[in-house]
């Protein structure tokens, strides 16, 4: 376990011990592979960033083209995360997948979740949290496509040209 996170908990050591700096860990809950991280290891790696001083942890799930989230897939972690609260005493943010204010908002009145994270629906619609706000709209125009991986620009090809 120590060996697999090593060089990330060397970079956390040096970050801490020189700045004030919030540090955000992001681990995935299980990779999906044959001899790799399954949830009960992934549990044990997540002790470990928080002795070298981590802030949070941000749970996902793998993000390869085999594994890409539709929307909201990952409550299948919500047990996991709970799990883990039990485990480590920082803040754990839930991502992946997650466009809908309202599935959002259930999510974080009915569990045990710290914060939510989001990315795609903000690359389709930069000012999604203002029409929120505003009460606009409950749901991202995000299709979750994931082209806005694929292609390494993090650009909507649907939204934004």
């Amino acid at each position: 376990t120590y060996g697999r996170t090593r060089i990330v908990l060397e970079m956390i050591k040096v970050i801490k011990d020189n700045t004030d700096l919030h540090v955000n860990c992001r681990v995935n809950a299980y990779d999906g592979r044959k001899g790799g991280i399954d949830i009960k290891e992934s549990i044990e790696i997540c002790r470990l960033p928080e002795e070298y001083g981590v802030d949070s942890l941000q749970i996902t799930k793998p993000l390869s083209p085999l594994y890409f989230t539709k929307e909201g897939e990952n409550t299948e972690l919500i047990d996991y995360v709970t799990s883990l609260k039990e485990e480590v005493n920082i803040p754990i943010i839930l991502g992946g997948g997650f466009h809908n204010k309202t599935q959002i908002n259930q999510l974080l009145n009915d569990n045990d979740l710290d914060f939510i994270s989001m990315y795609r629906p903000f690359v389709a619609q930069p000012d999604l949290l203002l029409e929120w706000k505003n009460q606009k709209s409950d749901e991202s125009k995000c299709l979750m496509c994931n082209n806005c991986y694929r292609n390494k620009s993090s650009t909507c090809y649907h939204f934004n040209s």
